[in-house]
């Protein structure tokens, strides 16, 4: 009767065309958002707090440890350096758009606070908050773009990976303006080609921090 009963749930199994990967990486990564929500610490500093030991330091040794592999193949090198600032140039280009309408957007403005950032301006204090963004977009890209993004792309094509990362990317701009919300998903995607296709999250990473830095000083340029 064990045995039968084992055949059956191997059969479903099969029926089910399931494998050890995707499953892995997704059950991982979805470990990896809830904890933070329920277990809050830091490690010597505010600044190595549980979203960034949880979702920086262990997906880097999940993939050492558990997948064997290097972080370089998950995103974390430079990947190819011509095709990725080429990209990211259009992207620079493209997304003038967006920007103009994002910081027209009075919603976008008070959700950040950037008139109070404009106000108590001090460049020593927002160079410093400028590195601590920068450590907060790496956590971001590589938990998405890299370790759940390459993980899927294992067994799923670029376009599906792209697709399945972008769900609960998407979810997790809940909360924030509508404009950003939305614009999650185009700009989710292409954050997804890019990482794929030149093999590293570096350039995301980029891309996020400066135009999070160029949104405050544009509040910054009006109040001077």
């Amino acid at each position: 009767m064990l045995k039968s009963a084992r055949a059956a749930m191997r059969q479903e199994w099969t029926r089910l065309g399931a494998g050890i990967e995707p499953t892995r990486t997704v059950l991982i990564f979805c470990l990896l958002v809830m904890i933070p929500r329920y277990r809050a610490f830091a490690i010597g500093t505010p600044l190595f707090n549980q979203h960034i030991v949880l979702q920086l330091i262990a997906p880097v040794v999940i993939i050492l440890v558990v997948y064997r592999e290097s972080p370089l193949e998950w995103g974390a090198g430079l990947g190819d350096v011509r095709t990725g600032l080429a990209l990211t140039a259009l992207f620079l280009l493209l997304y003038l758009p967006g920007f103009f309408a994002m910081v027209s957007d009075d919603r976008v403005a008070a959700y950040y606070k950037y008139a109070h950032v404009a106000r108590s301006f001090d460049w020593h204090a927002w160079g410093a908050k400028r590195m601590v963004s920068l450590l907060t977009m790496t956590r971001t890209e590589f938990f998405y773009r890299g370790f759940l993004l390459f993980g899927l792309r294992k067994k799923l094509n670029m376009h599906t990976a792209i697709m399945v990362h972008l769900i609960p990317y998407g979810i997790a701009h809940l909360g924030k303006p509508e404009l950003e919300c939305y614009g999650s998903l185009l700009v989710g995607y292409f954050l997804g080609y890019l990482a794929l296709r030149v093999r590293s999250v570096w350039y995301g990473v980029f891309l996020h921090w400066f135009f999070s830095s160029a949104f405050q000083l544009y509040f910054v340029a009006k109040v001077l």
